[in-house]
């Protein structure tokens, strides 16, 4: 930073980029290597505009890219190098934990057998559980259908805490709040607003996720409407029906099903691979899945 300071463009530029190999490792220390790949694009973008050699200009988009995959809660780093590079910032790649995400599905899949009537049995006996109207059997369901698709999940025992969380590696977190046993005719209530409002900060502080992970919180309920009085204390909040999460069980058990009659005597590599196509082609790989679960706000729903 000193050497940036003084001018000395070059010299800041070597000590950033032998920060970042320093930095190099484990998800705790993925914030400082977001804020080092930004300094490193500050350092390289002035060295640009001193020497008005293109090559530090390059360097500085690079380093930007990468500030804005290692935090992608961070929505302005795209837009900068996006601006500096005059390219589309949708076309910057999201960095996805595919390999975290493939863990928990082969996990499974080596749980419930890849071969014999286990497989069929455990998927006719979660589907009864996703249908359910009752809370502790849809919530076992949600849970397993979050491993399904390839996230860490939790429950917890008590009263008033959330129904569940889906946690996919370090790149996004889904909590809910399910409300399957209320009647569909109403609106959904200020209550479960209120409810739904504490779930992500309930998420944050049993750790259950890195302080610069982004977590959204969806309501789940028959409900399609919002009660007047719940309207104005909504905020961000996202919904899906009950229906949707059924619709997303079955994708999710006829994707697996493909899986496993191709799996036996695959290597790792080869199976995470067809598992990504598979997934792709069903519309239920991460993007899918963050896509469908906040397509809709609470806040859009008539009241």
């Amino acid at each position: 930073m000193y050497a940036s300071w003084k001018g000395e463009y070059e010299k800041a530029l070597d000590f950033a980029t032998k920060i970042l190999e320093a930095l190099e490792g484990g998800e705790d220390l993925r914030p400082y290597r977001a804020f080092w790949h930004h300094q490193t694009a500050t350092t390289a973008f002035l060295h640009w505009k001193h020497s008005k050699n293109d090559i530090f200009k390059s360097t500085a988009i690079s380093y930007l890219e990468k500030a804005s995959l290692t935090s992608s809660n961070i929505t302005w780093l795209g837009k900068l190098r996006s601006q500096l590079s005059g390219v589309d910032e949708s076309s910057i790649p999201e960095n996805l934990p595919t390999q975290d995400w493939f863990l928990v599905i082969h996990e499974l899949l080596q749980k419930w057998r890849i071969r014999g009537g286990n497989y069929a049995k455990k998927i006719s006996e979660f589907q009864i559980k996703i249908e359910s109207q009752e809370a502790k059997p849809f919530e076992n369901g949600l849970d397993l259908l979050g491993k399904m698709l390839g996230a860490k999940t939790h429950q917890w025992p008590d009263d008033g805490a959330p129904d569940g969380v889906w946690i996919f590696g370090s790149w996004y977190a889904f909590v809910f709040e399910a409300k399957t046993d209320e009647n569909a005719e109403d609106g959904i209530s200020l209550k479960t607003v209120r409810q739904a409002l504490t779930h992500e900060e309930r998420v944050r502080s049993d750790k259950l996720i890195p302080d610069f992970m982004p977590c959204s919180t969806v309501i789940i309920s028959p409900r399609t409407k919002v009660h007047n009085l719940a309207v104005p204390h909504v905020k961000d909040l996202a919904y899906i029906s009950h229906n949707e999460i059924i619709s997303l069980f079955n994708d999710a058990a006829i994707a697996l099903e493909r899986i496993r009659m191709s799996a036996s005597g695959s290597s790792e590599e080869a199976l995470q691979s067809e598992i990504v196509k598979v997934y792709t082609e069903k519309y239920i790989f991460m993007k899918n899945i963050k896509e469908l679960l906040l397509k809709k706000k609470l806040k859009d729903l008539p009241s």
